[in-house]
């Protein structure tokens, strides 16, 4: 699998609405499976630049070890040292090395340890048989909707082999905008079908992500907590509604014929003088689910 074109930018743009988003009841089910542990090892697959460990580090009592995957080494590197800035300030006594940071703090009258190792590699093409101890849980944040079908079921069916939970995050189910035109609609089936448009790795499962995750886990008789995680973006969310405007830019004509790109092109400057005119807002529909033995 290629590298996404996803900024540090983007990636911390929509670190809030992630957050704000996340369904409770799929975060609760995963907090309770692993509640009292003495340890967590957790992989963060796709991690960009680390936004599930700056999530979750606060929120889980156990100490952690944390290991990223991810391909893009900009993005990597940019969690890396952001991970050591988050520890130090958090009041953790930090010790840094080429590839992996331990950070140590007195926690509820003991010794926490948050860890972190970053690895530069495709997740897809990762052997967890090799790793002296295997993660007791698989974070995705925003990943698999990217991924063809084949890709997906190959990589779960290596978590259901090892039995490694998984928790999926922020899966793509749909947009809407609040102006709700008829353009407005057409150019929104038009950014979603892009995700699914031929390529060379085959055809990413897009806003279908989650009802085949769904289905393919039942006919493995496997657990599964799952829950809609939407974006709500105001008017005054500028930044994010203009952001999810340019990503439109850059998809939507290669799905339409040369005829249309100009129509496209002035709702396109429509959409973006609402937006500085605080006359717009935005909902982006999500599922986020966990997966347990």
């Amino acid at each position: 699998m290629t590298e996404t074109d996803f900024t540090a930018e983007w990636l911390d743009t929509r670190y809030s609405f992630d957050s704000k988003a996340r369904n409770q009841q799929v975060e609760a089910a995963f907090k309770n499976y692993f509640f009292g542990r003495k340890e967590i090892q957790l992989m963060d697959v796709g991690a960009g630049t680390g936004n599930n460990l700056r999530y979750w580090f606060r929120q889980l009592e156990s100490p952690q070890k944390w290991t990223n995957v991810e391909l893009n080494p900009e993005l990597l590197a940019l969690g890396f040292q952001q991970a050591a800035q988050l520890l130090t300030t958090e009041g953790y006594g930090v010790k840094q090395f080429e590839n992996h940071i331990s950070g140590m703090k007195r926690k509820n009258g003991r010794f926490h340890e948050v860890r972190l190792l970053a690895l530069q590699e495709s997740f897809l093409d990762f052997a967890f048989e090799i790793l002296p101890v295997k993660p007791d849980v698989v974070l995705a944040n925003a990943v698999f909707d990217l991924l063809s079908p084949e890709m997906f079921v190959a990589f779960a069916e290596k978590l259901i082999e090892h039995r490694i939970p998984l928790l999926s995050t922020i899966n793509i189910a749909g947009l809407e905008w609040s102006t709700a035109t008829f353009q407005d609609k057409y150019y929104s089936r038009c950014y979603l079908h892009h995700m699914n448009r031929p390529q060379a790795f085959g055809m990413a499962l897009g806003a279908h992500v989650t009802n085949f995750a769904i289905d393919f886990y039942k006919k493995h008789q496997v657990n599964v907590e799952w829950g809609r995680s939407d974006w709500q973006i105001a008017e005054t969310d500028t930044a994010m509604l203009l952001a999810n405007l340019n990503y439109m830019e850059q998809a939507i004509p290669e799905m339409l014929p040369e005829a249309e790109h100009s129509a496209f092109s002035e709702w396109l400057s429509d959409k973006r003088k609402q937006v500085e005119a605080q006359k717009l807002r935005l909902n982006v529909y999500h599922y986020d689910w966990f997966v347990y033995f």
